[in-house]
């Protein structure tokens, strides 16, 4: 099921549904390992002829977009997801030797990769042509690295190094003429397509301030073998080496969103479906457009909501200072008039003296009737009864006021 449902461009279960809708029998888990094994499986039969005949797909019409996603902001990539359905608009590749500008840097890489490897092989070929005509076995690493690569699938590049093309030696052009072809029909929709260099990770591409990055490889699995080098036939060798499946894969990574990998199948290669790419592209950038709105009306509620913060401390603090001023100053009057109150307090108790130093004097000079030496001492008492007593000055500091 997993081998014939490439052929027809299904999933294994999508095909397991249809057999199953026309009473088609499926092998059972397990079916084919038996049948490899040498163990008996049991057949069973078609069903008798009369039934249904016919199975027709129907694609279910989709909106192209969300309706969220639908806002003036993607309208036109909404018209342009709708154009690539036209026969017009469909992409065909390239004639050969036409090749893009940004694409050039890069498939000078791959072509210089792909003669070391060939020079690889001619020095693993002459090296068993040595061995030929040896009369002995002799320890040597001629070809040794050729026989590393191909036990790692063929690949050009090391797999722990990011290219834009992870292809093998069978399916370098045809990878290298996708990517052409997608550089040619991005250019021709509006998509800005940056150079690329000799160890470009990606074709990177720019449509609207939205990023793109492209890459191709080609599909791989894993083979088992034994110990000798020949293949595993029942599943039960002891090694397993990378084998590459033929097909190949395209990456696409959106600003804002995941990897998606798109696939091709026996039946239906990329030479006839690269506007299915453009679909995918068209609908990751109305996403990363909405993100990218979303993004700036958060931002904007942000700084919204910081100066609307800043504002409320500033109020606040010029709040706090006024409250602080209005406390200074009450503070500065209360202390004012305990001043006057304890000034007032203190000329009380001055007058209050005089009084009693007034009655003294008075006393004293009833008892002495001012003879002799009391006259001089009653003049320096009055003398300094009229600088102690308070209230004269009070008086007269009235009568100023009134005055004026």
């Amino acid at each position: 099921m997993t081998k014939l449902c490439q052929e027809y461009g299904l999933s294994d279960n999508g095909l397991r549904k249809i057999c199953k809708a026309l009473a088609v029998p499926t092998p059972p888990a397990g079916h084919w390992m038996k049948l490899e094994a040498g163990k008996p499986v049991e057949r069973t039969p078609l069903p008798p002829a009369g039934g249904r005949e016919s199975y027709v797909l129907e694609a279910s019409e989709k909106p192209f977009l969300p309706a969220g996603m639908r806002s003036p902001i993607t309208a036109d990539l909404v018209d342009r997801i709708a154009a690539e359905a036209d026969d017009t608009s469909r992409i065909v590749m390239p004639p050969a030797g036409r090749w893009h500008s940004a694409l050039i840097p890069f498939r000078n890489c791959v072509l210089d990769r792909v003669k070391e490897w060939q020079q690889e092989e001619k020095i693993y070929e002459a090296s068993q042509a040595k061995k030929t005509l040896r009369s002995h076995r002799e320890p040597s690493m001629d070809g040794y690295r050729w026989q590393s690569f191909l036990r790692e699938g063929s690949y050009l590049f090391p797999k722990h190094r990011a290219v834009a093309a992870r292809v093998t030696l069978h399916s370098y052009e045809r990878g290298l003429a996708v990517l052409n072809a997608l550089c040619f029909a991005a250019e021709s929709r509006g998509f800005s397509v940056e150079p690329t260099v000799e160890n470009s990770d990606s074709i990177r591409l720019e449509i609207e301030d939205v990023r793109i990055w492209l890459r191709v490889g080609d599909r791989t699995g894993f083979e088992l073998f034994h110990e000798d080098g020949t293949p595993s036939e029942n599943g039960m060798g002891s090694r397993r080496r990378t084998k590459p499946k033929g097909t190949l894969r395209i990456y696409c990574h959106v600003l804002y969103s995941n990897i998606k990998v798109l696939d091709e199948s026996v039946a239906s290669p990329w030479e006839n479906r690269l506007n299915e790419v453009f679909v995918y592209l068209y609908r990751a950038v109305a996403r990363a457009k909405e993100k990218i709105l979303s993004k700036q009306i958060a931002e904007a509620e942000r700084r919204a909501a910081v100066a609307k913060r800043d504002e409320e401390r500033r109020l606040q603090e010029e709040l706090r200072q006024n409250l602080s001023l209005v406390r200074a100053h009450q503070m500065r009057e209360k202390h004012a008039r305990l001043e006057l109150e304890r000034a007032l307090l203190d000329e009380a108790d001055r007058w209050r003296e005089a009084c009693v130093l007034k009655d003294y004097i008075g006393h004293i000079e009833q008892e002495t009737q001012a003879e002799g030496g009391a006259v001089e001492w009653l003049s320096w008492a009055r003398d300094v009864l009229r600088r102690l007593d308070p209230a004269p000055g009070r008086i007269k500091s009235f009568q100023r006021d009134d005055e004026k």
